[in-house]
């Protein structure tokens, strides 16, 4: 008998090795669309944290930090040796971060997991040595991915060269 059309059982089969595939696809589409929302989100934190890291680390290098005062919970003033002051302020309700005149919104799933840290310490060193660091240290996290994608700045200075202006005690 010559059949040319197919069985039951090869329909049958065919019809698994298919859905099988389709299985197996429609997963690795899943998983890549986790992936896909998860550097989205790391992007989003990466240009945020850089437009704040680069503005400050540029002020500190081109006039030279001084000092800071605090201006309120989370809020600091920078003084630069030109007595130019800028503020740098990290607003919890609003979920936003300020420094001078860039203020940055969180993504949506970054939260301000703690208070910020702004202080400097002293080192003993040669008197051509630089002295003094100063740390801002912001942390943010988003518990869903696992993502903590802290700002933190580092910043090495003499803090007896102070120019024309009154030491620091």
């Amino acid at each position: 008998m010559n059949n040319k059309g197919m069985s039951t059982i090869e329909l049958i089969v065919s019809f698994v090795i298919i859905s099988l595939v389709a299985v197996g696809m429609f997963k690795s589409v899943l998983d890549l669309l986790d992936k896909i929302s998860f550097y989205q989100s790391n992007v989003n934190i990466t240009i945020l944290k850089g437009s704040i890291t680069n503005s400050v680390q540029e002020d500190l290098v081109h006039r030279e930090f001084y000092r800071y005062d605090s201006c309120g919970t989370n809020c600091y003033d920078i003084t630069f040796k030109d007595l130019t002051t800028r503020r740098f302020k990290v607003d919890t309700s609003s979920r936003t971060i300020q420094y001078g005149g860039i203020s940055d919104k969180l993504p949506e799933d970054f939260t301000l997991s703690g208070s910020i840290l702004f202080d400097t310490t002293k080192v003993s060193s040669p008197e051509d040595k630089n002295d003094s660091i100063l740390r801002i240290f912001v942390p943010i996290e988003n518990e869903s991915l696992g993502i903590k994608s802290d700002i933190n700045i580092v910043y090495q200075y003499d803090s007896r060269n102070t120019g024309d202006l009154p030491p620091l005690p």
